[in-house]
Order: structure tokens, then sequence, then C-alpha cells
């Protein structure tokens, strides 16, 4: 027995020891084969979608089409990092002399030379990585071309041009490429036609595109060498291949954004309006406080938040970089949403529906304690109807100064705090600069830009509510119904604007992997609200006939309706402080090396604004309205600013152009 025990013991040992090693390797070939940026997912959509915007695709693009050809098996030895050779020209404290970079210029790894393999002949070349061991390799670890394919590749004047030296400031990279140089005997040119190939497929995209035999520059996705005086440690020159989302990328001076917006507004608040009751004895009025009176009595229109539906409109903004190393920007942006328009109406004859306005009143005829009441619209003695017509309008622009904190240079490897910071220190790395402390595989590179500018905001919201009322007696014989077939016009109106202007402080993070993006941008405006509101009411009165009434107390026409009277009506403004915060997050998806696809969602907060709604006082004294002869105070309804604070929020889908 106990033999069995040991025998069963040593098998589950033996099979344990088997599946470590196991999943150890295969945790090393993920590792390993996370480092192949050329074959991701990405890079496939990418070359697909580029394609769409090429006279004619490709053949391998095309369904059934894709040469099916078996490779080697000495391609399955071949390294999975590649890139082109190039010198380092920020080789302060001791960083190595060459460098890998990919298509757009991102340092994949340092390289030091050794012994008996000289990299010049190579620079311009796509290399490998046969032992990859970090950031920084010896030359002994690439996979050079053949022999055959090396020989006599010493670099000409033109390469060295563009892989050796920076180009003098103001002159453009491919004057300087494409300018004659004196014949060299001993730099024999390239051999007309060869190429090296990455994976068994040329190197194209992004990479060197032949200029003449022995000569060639890089493409529009290549390296920018162009020159950044202002760049602390060089970084701009070797690593600033494609800028971040935001602003187009290095060597892109302007930038234009287009959005469609579909935003929500908080609902403008008011009190009822509208009322109906399916007891006549009810009236429409609403039921008092602690009483057990008019139950019958509902709100048709008023009483919570309107306006509350979807808005559309447009948002654009124009940038302009002022130097070479996309350091400092000018931005100008305007926004615009679309009129959003509400109207209600209800109305009945003969009391079939019963449609009233109610209010709270303050001296209810009879005298009596100041109770709940309503104004008639459509009753037994009135025919008539009720429309309640409610807009706003939104808009705001805004100019800054852009400036860049950090920009990383890596772009298809990880980078991860290294960031030159443009004050003079490396942010987290080390003695050779960027690259150093990064992680590799993280794939992505970064942005810290802020603002700073002027904001102006404004809103602008109306709320009107008309009567048309014909008063209908079936008794015309008895001279108490004299009234009979006059026409009553009530309108009451409430205005707002408001207008923000004020400085305005921002922060931007971007980051950008491969062809996507995303960009945070948060900012505050502080300043002045100019604060105005509107309040206006009137009441005209004709006969059956058509004429005016001739009534002194109406005159025909008469200020006043039924919440806008003599004791409110006037126009109002002050000055009140302000804070708009903003928040914007936007994802992008580079179709093209100029083109960017937008969508993001927008956050905005403004405080201290005023709306129509909040400026409708529903305790009334009766004895002010039109046709009544004044009696006792108070004065009501009372004007006082009533302000809120309005949240604003929605989806942006649209596009941005550089060049």
């Amino acid at each position: 027995m106990a033999v069995q025990r040991l025998t069963l013991y040593a098998v589950l040992g033996a099979a344990s020891a088997v599946l470590f090693f196991v999943s150890a390797g295969s945790a090393r070939a993920q590792q390993h084969s996370s480092l192949n940026r050329s074959a991701s997912p990405d890079a496939t959509a990418g070359k697909m979608v580029d394609s769409l915007f090429e006279p004619k695709a490709p053949a391998s693009l095309v369904p059934g089409n894709a040469p099916r050809k078996l490779q080697p098996r000495r391609a399955l030895n071949r390294a999975r990092i590649q890139g082109k050779l190039v010198r380092n020209p920020n080789t302060r404290a001791g960083a190595p002399p060459f460098a890998l970079v990919d298509q757009y210029g991102g340092v994949l790894r340092y390289v030091e030379p050794v012994e008996k393999i000289s990299l010049d002949r190579y620079l311009g070349k796509t290399v490998g990585v046969k032992h990859d061991t970090g950031d920084i390799l010896l030359a002994s670890q690439l996979t050079l071309p053949p022999a055959t394919a090396a020989r006599n590749r010493a670099p000409s004047a033109v390469q060295q041009a563009a892989f050796q030296e920076a180009i003098p400031t103001g002159k453009p990279a491919e004057e300087t490429l494409l300018e004659p140089t004196p014949a060299d005997s001993s730099t024999p040119a390239l051999e007309s036609g060869e190429t090296y190939s990455m994976e068994g497929v040329p190197y194209s995209e992004g990479g060197p595109v032949p200029m003449g035999e022995g000569e060639m520059i890089y493409g529009e996705e290549g390296l920018n060498f162009s020159d950044c005086p202002d760049c602390v440690n060089g970084s701009c020159q070797l690593h600033g291949g494609m800028r971040p989302a935001g602003g187009g990328g290095l060597g892109k001076r302007a930038y234009l954004h287009g959005e469609y917006l579909l935003w929500w507004f908080d609902g403008m608040n008011t009190p009822p309006l509208v009322t109906t009751s399916t007891n006549p004895a009810d009236g429409g009025v609403l039921p008092n406080p602690g009483l057990n009176d008019n139950q019958t009595t509902s709100i048709l229109y008023g009483g919570q938040p309107i306006l509350e539906d979807p808005r559309h409109g447009f948002r654009v903004k124009l940038g302009m970089w002022m130097d070479d190393c996309n350091k400092q920007a000018i931005e100008v942006d305007y926004l615009f949403l679309g009129k959003l328009e509400e109207t209600f109406t209800a109305g009945g004859t003969e009391g079939n529906p019963i449609i009233s306005r109610p209010f709270f009143d303050f001296l209810p005829p009879g005298g009596g304690n100041p109770q709940e009441n309503a104004e008639e619209v459509s009753s037994a003695d009135l025919n008539g109807d009720i429309t309640v017509y409610s807009s706003s309008e939104f808009q705001g622009a805004g100019i800054s100064l852009r400036h860049n904190l950090c920009r990383s240079g890596c772009n298809n490897v990880g980078c991860g705090s290294c960031v030159d910071c443009g004050l003079g220190v490396d942010c987290g790395c080390g003695p050779i600069g960027c690259g150093s402390g990064c992680e590799s595989g993280c794939g992505d590179s970064r942005f810290v830009d802020v603002l700073a500018g002027f904001r102006w905001y404004q809103l602008r919201e109306r709320l009107q509510i008309n009567e048309d009322l014909i008063i209908d007696i079936e008794d015309t014989q008895d001279p108490r119904f004299i009234d009979n077939g006059k026409n009553i016009l009530v309108e009451d109106r409430f205005a707002t604007d408001n207008d923000f202007l004020g400085g305005e402080l921002g922060y931007i993070w971007g980051i950008e992997r491969s062809r996507w993006s995303a960009d945070l941008l948060t900012r505050i405006a502080i300043g002045s609200n100019r604060q105005r509101v509107s309040i206006h009411g009137d009441t005209d009165v004709f006969l059956a006939n058509g004429n005016p009434d001739p009534d002194p107390n109406f005159d025909g026409d008469s200020d006043g309706g039924l919440l806008a009277l003599s004791s409110n009506i006037g126009d109002y403004e002050r000055d009140r402080f302000s804070m708009i915060p903003e928040v914007n997050l936007t994802l992008g998806y580079k179709v093209t090396q100029n083109l960017k696809l937008r969508a993001g969602y927008t956050l905005l907060y403004w405080t201290n604004v005023v709306r129509p709604g909040d400026q409708i006082d529903r305790e009334i004294n009766s004895t002010l309205l039109p046709g009544e002869t004044p009696s006792l105070p108070p004065l009501r309804p009372l004007f006082t600013f009533n302000e809120t604070n309005l949240l604003v929020q929605g989806l942006n889908i649209g596009g941005e152009y550089s060049w």
C-alpha cells in the first residue's frame, strides 16, 4: 500500500512539473508575440481603410485574390521586431548612438555598436531583432540584411543628411533631401530596384519612398527631422512623427474640427398653468392646502419641467500652431444649438371640457382668507382656448491660446510616464531620455496641453400664454347679459436673456495608439453673467361687432393679463458672478494621415442663470386684474430675480482635418 502511495505521488509530481514548464513557455511566447506591432488587428484594419482611398484596391485585399503561398520554414525564425536603423540625435548622458524606429518615427530599441559590425552601412535599412533583451540592444543582436544585399551599402550623402544631421531651421525636409550632392566614388549607389522585406512583404507603407538610384526619403508617415530649437532634449526631432489627438501631427500647422451636436438641457420649471375638472363646481381650481376640496381638478400643463427634448446643433473649431514644434497654438471655436420650441393648446365649448388658469388669490371676491382660485377659459358661459408657447436658444464662442506642457515621443511602443515636460527636466525618464523607462508593448503616445482665453455663452428663452375667449350666454333678453358675444384676448409674456463673458482656463490630456486616440478636455470659465428679465401683459376686449369695448376700465386695450399685471410688468437686468465648468471626452480614429473621425460626450454646468418659468409669481391680488377696480394692497404678483443652475450634456459626432 505504501509503495502504491509513493508511486501515485511521483506521477502527480511529474505531471505538475510538465504543466509548469508548458505554462511558462506559453507565457513567454505570448509576451514575445505581443511585441509584434506590425501584425496587430488594428494595423490590418487600417490597411483595409487606407485601401478605400486608393485608385485601385491592392489585389491582396480583394476577396479570393490573395495568393496562397506557403512560407518557407526559415521565415518562422525571423525577428518579431523590425524597424528602420537611424542615428540617435540625442546622445547626451551616454545614450546609444543608434536607434531602431517604426514607420512613424517611434523608438523601438536603442542600439550600441560592437566591433566587426559596421552599422553605418545599414542606416535607413529595415533590420530585425533576433535576441530581444530590453530597451538597449547590441549590434550583434540584430538581424541585418544578407551580405549580398548589404554589399557596397555605405550611406550616400543624401542618406546621411536624412539619418545623421538635423535639417537647418526654416528649410523643409523635402528640399534638403532632394538637393544634389557631389559624386563620391567611394560611396557606391544602391542597386536599382533592391528592397528589403519585412515578414516577406516589401516595406512600403510610410517607409522609404525611392527617389532615384541610391536615394530615398521617408513617406508622409515617416520620420520628421524638422528643427525644433525650443525642444528640451530633441525628442521632437526623433520621436515626433505623429502628434496625438487634438491638433494634427508635427509639421502640420492648422486643424479644423466640425461636429454635429445632440444635447439635452435641464428642463425649465413652471407653476401649474392650465387645469381641468370633471365636476363643474370645482371649476379647475386647485385644492387648497389642508382642505379636502376641488378633488376633481387636475393639471393639464405646467407644474413640472418643460423644454426637455433634445436639441440639435453644430460646433466648429479652427486652430493654428505658431511654431514648428507644435508648442503654442491659437484656437477659435463657435457652437450653436437650434431653437427648441414647445406649444401646448387646449380649448372647449360651453364647458366641454372645463379649462381654467389657476392662481392663488390674496383678495378673493366677496372677501375671505387668501385661497386658490382660477380664471375660466372654457365654462358654461365661455367658449375659449388657451395656448402656451415656450422657446429656448443657446450659442457660444471662445478664443484661446494653447501651450504644450508635455509630450511623449514614442508612438508605437509604450512610454509609461516618459515625457518631455518642456521645463528642462525629464519626467521619469532614464539617463538616455525617452525610452529608457518605458514598458514595451504599451504602444501609445501622450500629450498634456493647457488653454487660456475668453469664453462667451448666451441663453435666450421665452414663455408666452395666450387666451382667446368669447362670452356665450343663451338668454340674450336679460339686460344682465349685455356682454354676450364679446371677444377677450389675454396675453402674458415672460422672457429672459443670459449673456456670460469671462476668462477661461483649461487642461487637455490625450493619448494615441496606432490609429485610435482619446483626449479629455476639462476647463472652467469664470466671469460675469448679465441677467435680463422682461415681463409684459395685455388684455384686449372687442364687442360682438368687432369694435373695441367702450368700457373705461378696459379702454379697448389694457396693460396686464393674469400673471403679468401692473405690479410686476417691466424690464429688469443685473450682473451676477458666474462659473461654467466643462468636460469633453472624445474618441478618434484616423482614417487618413490628415482626416480623423471623432465622437464624444460633453458635460457643461452654468451657475446663476435666470429662466422665464422661475419669474412667474402665481400669488395675485385679483383687484389688480384688468376691468377691476384696484382696492387694497398687497401689490401682487411681485417681481424678484429668481436664479437657478443649468446642466447641459450631450453627444458630439464629427471629424478633424489637419494640414
